[in-house]
């Protein structure tokens, strides 16, 4: 009888940890969907629609949401358009602030295909390059490089080979190969008469018209066939309407 006695208390206890454990778990899951729907919401709010999100955060996230703090998270959005451009975003933040909505650090990616990137130098400065094509010109992306190929009134075909970078909140493409025709020339180089050298200056691209004011444009590269913007991200944008406004330059 003692035994069984015993036993019956190793069960009830066993029972009860079972229940406090999936209590504990679907409080988790809870928890998770919430802050999910918080930073959708948020980002909704600065103007920027969504495909899909997603919020991961390492550990267990109540006893960081009862300390206030949240160490690290990662934001993932697919298809995330602003201001007429579309990428998947890449956000990392770290010391998240769960009142104020608020981080120490805060760091993101964007992944654009040739098409958002054509949307962009479509804004292009006047006197560019592109500009020259009339603003009827294809874009390629092809690791490392931007691809654009059109025509110039009385030249003909032309095809650039362009380099990207960042310069103070732009967007740069540097020319490293014009070809007109059969005529190649890698630039450096000396353009023969009658053609314009805005073909060999940069392609300047003010991205920040793109961006919340609260982003900026830290560095830019082709991977594969697309272009990867690296990006600094003002800790308060979750919770700054100013800063959550469209960027620009000056």
């Amino acid at each position: 009888m003692r035994r069984r006695g015993r036993w019956g208390w190793v069960v009830a206890v066993v029972v009860v940890i079972a229940i406090a454990a999936g209590a504990f778990a679907a409080g988790e899951a809870i928890a998770r969907s919430v802050i999910r729907d918080r930073v959708q919401q948020a980002v909704e709010e600065a103007g920027a629609r969504v495909g899909s999100l997603d919020v991961d955060i390492p550990g267990l996230v109540i006893p960081q949401l009862i300390g206030g703090r949240i160490e690290h998270a990662r934001v993932t959005g697919e298809r995330v358009e602003y201001e007429g451009v579309t990428a998947d975003v890449r956000l990392a933040l770290q010391g998240v602030d769960v009142h104020g909505m608020t981080a120490d650090d805060a760091t993101a990616t964007a992944s654009l295909e040739a098409a958002a990137l054509e949307t962009l130098v479509s804004r292009a400065s006047a006197g560019s390059a592109w500009e020259a094509l009339g603003g009827a010109a294809a874009i390629a992306l092809a690791e490392p490089d931007v691809e654009v190929s059109g025509d110039v009134p009385i030249l003909g075909a032309l095809h650039l080979t362009l380099r990207p970078s960042a310069s103070e909140g732009r967007l740069l493409l540097s020319p490293t190969e014009v070809a007109l025709g059969q005529w190649r020339l890698e630039l450096p180089g000396a353009l023969p008469p009658g053609v314009p050298t805005t073909l060999t200056q940069p392609i300047p691209v003010c991205l920040a018209e793109a961006l919340p004011a609260g982003v900026t444009l830290s560095d830019a590269r082709v991977e594969g066939e697309r272009l990867i913007a690296h990006l600094v991200v003002d800790g308060g944008l979750l919770n700054d309407p100013t800063l959550q406004r469209p960027g620009g330059c000056a």
